[in-house]
Formats: C-alpha cells, structure tokens, sequence
C-alpha cells in the first residue's frame, strides 16, 4: 500500500488514540510531538469520584494500518481532516494504493487467510 509512497509532512489533526498494534500489520507511522492530552471530561466535570485521575494511554504513533474484519480487507487510514491533506499528492497516493488493494483479490484472499471474528452489536 505503501508503493510510491516516500516520506511527506501534513498539517493534520492526530487523534492519539491506543491501537492494538498486535493485531494489526502497520503502514504509516507519524512523527509528530505526544501529549499532554487535555481530558474533555476533566475539562468539563472535573475529576468524578474518589481515588487518582484517569491518566490518558500512552498514543501510537500508527496512524495508518491493515488488518481483517471478519473476511474482509480493511485499511484504516487516521488523516483526512481537511482539503490539504486531501490536496497531498503522496496521501492521495496512499489513499489509491489502499482502495486498489482492498478491491484486489489478493487482498480478499489474505482476508479470508486472516479471518477475524466479530462480535455483533449487542451480543456479549
């Protein structure tokens, strides 16, 4: 996915969200400054309850990855807030790579290798 693809610099918005980086095959990584996180909860409530503030989970720096859901190819891809980045030749790029490989048959073929199971809303 990454064909074509060399290193590049957006202005983006970073969601410095966790990902289970074992479960997934890794594309893109960034290289952008972490924290501190402002908790909006915190910001808003303040701290509920007794005992320690919640601590935010240390950020990945993956911010573009592959992996199966159920059968299927998926491509998650964390860029994308704004008509720059979307105006970037080499995310354009990544973006084509990736739709061509989740509609390829070798990417159903890996998908239905790599079969994960999922568990529908409201089951435990």
């Amino acid at each position: 996915m990454c064909a074509g693809v060399d290193d590049f610099v957006l202005n983006d918005e970073l969601y410095c969200c966790p990902v289970f980086e074992d479960d997934v095959i890794p594309l893109v990584r960034a290289d952008a400054p972490g924290g501190p996180f402002r908790e909006t909860y915190r910001e808003v409530l303040g701290t509920p309850g007794p005992g320690p503030p919640w601590q935010h989970p240390a950020p990945s720096d993956l911010i573009a990855w592959a992996k199966s859901a159920g059968g299927s190819p998926l491509v998650y891809i964390q860029p994308g807030d704004g008509p720059d980045t979307f105006g970037h030749s080499a995310y354009r790029r990544l973006i084509g790579n990736a739709l061509a490989w989740v509609s390829s048959a070798a990417a159903q073929s890996w998908a239905a290798e790599h079969r994960t199971h999922i568990i529908p809303p409201g089951a435990s």
